[in-house]
């Protein structure tokens, strides 16, 4: 008896941790841009959250979307980080480094 197993590639998908704040724009205008260099966004996910992690809300659509990769740009607490591990399972978990140059915030 021969048994066959099929796959394929799909590509990567990312969720971007985001929070208001005074450069929300210029965070957002960076996020879509690389957002669209890839699939055109359709792999991508937006979700409103805090240093507690994803908003209550946005969780259930988070663990749907099946990250492989979270990219936060919200300072996370030790305990979100945990409960993101162990929730979600991302391949990785990034925090974005803000860069201070000319005196913006990137």
């Amino acid at each position: 008896m021969q048994t066959k197993a099929y796959s394929r590639p799909r590509p990567v998908r990312v969720a971007f941790l985001v929070e208001d704040h005074a450069h929300s724009g210029a965070m957002l205008d960076a996020i879509f841009e690389s957002c669209m260099g890839r699939w055109g966004g359709r792999f991508s996910l937006l979700v409103p959250s805090t240093s507690a992690g994803p908003k209550d809300n946005y969780s259930t659509w988070l663990q749907a979307f099946d990250p492989d990769i979270i990219y936060s740009y919200v300072d996370l607490d030790a305990a979100a980080i945990e409960r993101m591990h162990e929730r979600f399972y991302p391949g990785f978990l990034i925090k974005h480094e803000f860069y201070h140059s000319t005196g913006l915030i990137f």
